[in-house]
């Protein structure tokens, strides 16, 4: 069952008109549309790397390697091996930190008065 809601608010997106929409073939709103989400994709993309070139000069050295270390985009292939990636090294530092943590004293020998 085709929903006819839903099609005619993707013809409304692209700028088509009602009778636009009746008229055109199903071929050609299927590309309409590719070509439209293409072009959205292409203007995220370079949005995402205007962002990332504006941002490098105020952040630390090595952190921001790629404009994809800023923020993922729905049509990044590998967004979910650098979001394992990215868990994995939070982890580690996390480890770390409690490792060094256990070492503190912060009674400085003393033990902590009971209630």
């Amino acid at each position: 069952m085709t929903d006819w809601n839903g099609l005619f608010e993707i013809a409304g997106r692209l700028g088509m008109s009602e009778r636009e929409f009746r008229h055109t073939t199903p071929r050609y709103f299927y590309f309409r549309n590719k070509g439209f989400e293409s072009v959205r994709l292409e203007d995220a993309i370079n949005t995402r790397l205007l962002a990332f070139y504006s941002f490098l000069p105020h952040t630390k050295k090595g952190s921001l390697k790629r404009p994809e270390d800023l923020y993922r985009l729905p049509g990044d292939k590998s967004s979910l091996e650098a979001v394992e990636e990215r868990i994995k090294k939070e982890r580690s530092h996390m480890a770390d930190i409690l490792r060094i943590a256990k070492n503190v004293d912060f009674f400085k020998g003393e033990t902590m008065p009971q209630a």
